[in-house]
């Protein structure tokens, strides 16, 4: 009781930091002598309609975590090699990519491909993803990842040349890609290779690939 009035606080104290209006938080703590869930603050900032303690909350790149293992699992099937070219299974794309010809899947698992991210480049209306920090048309406009890809393309920017000894960048566009090479090698959808593969062999009752733009506390 007394540790959990502590992570109450802590957890308390950090939403008060956030100007207001501002979303809430949850915490979950699981240890071999128990759990603590909680949340305070709100889902919606303008009904101030509470925070439920079990809301679903984006996961972001952790994702890349289920993109890799599905990959590895293709491997171990002999579906394909992590050695493989990108311009075996995604030739139209690696042929507008720079390099895109001598990259392989490896480099695209280790962000070693010396592909640009393509967060921070401009779409084909001139905005940015980054913009989405301000801008909420854009935070919830829908790209495709062949549109996410393709804004690379135009770019024709290239971090370094791929596989360059000592060299490394974060790149989501490595893991869009991924996915596509799942689809294509698999001829399903990486959500239907996610619940298959990831979500429904491991229980994961309250874990979905979103689409569409999300309802507060849903």
């Amino acid at each position: 009781p007394a540790i959990s009035a502590q992570l109450d606080q802590v957890l308390t104290s950090l939403v008060q930091a956030v100007p207001r209006p501002g979303p809430g938080a949850s915490m979950l703590i699981i240890t071999p002598e128990g759990r603590y869930l909680k949340s305070t603050g709100v889902a919606d900032v303008t009904t101030c309609q509470p925070l439920p303690a079990d809301s679903p909350y984006q996961i972001g790149s952790n994702t890349k975590m289920m993109t890799s293992a599905i990959i590895f699992q293709l491997q171990e099937e002999g579906v394909l090699s992590t050695a493989d070219l990108l311009s075996k299974w995604l030739p139209d794309l690696a042929a507008q990519l720079p390099n895109g010809d001598t990259i392989t899947i490896d480099m695209l698992l280790t962000h070693t491909s010396g592909l640009h991210d393509y967060f921070d480049l401009p779409t084909a209306d001139g905005t940015s993803i980054e913009d989405g920090a301000t801008d909420k048309a854009m935070l919830t406009r829908a790209f495709t990842p062949e549109e996410l890809v393709q804004v690379v393309a135009d770019s024709g920017l290239s971090e370094f040349e791929p596989g360059a000894e000592g060299r490394w960048s974060y790149s989501n566009t490595g893991y869009i890609l991924l996915g596509l090479i799942i689809e294509k090698a698999t001829g399903k959808s990486y959500e239907e290779n996610l619940n298959e593969r990831i979500i429904e062999p491991l229980g994961l009752e309250q874990t979905y690939l979103q689409t569409g733009e999300p309802e507060p506390g849903a």
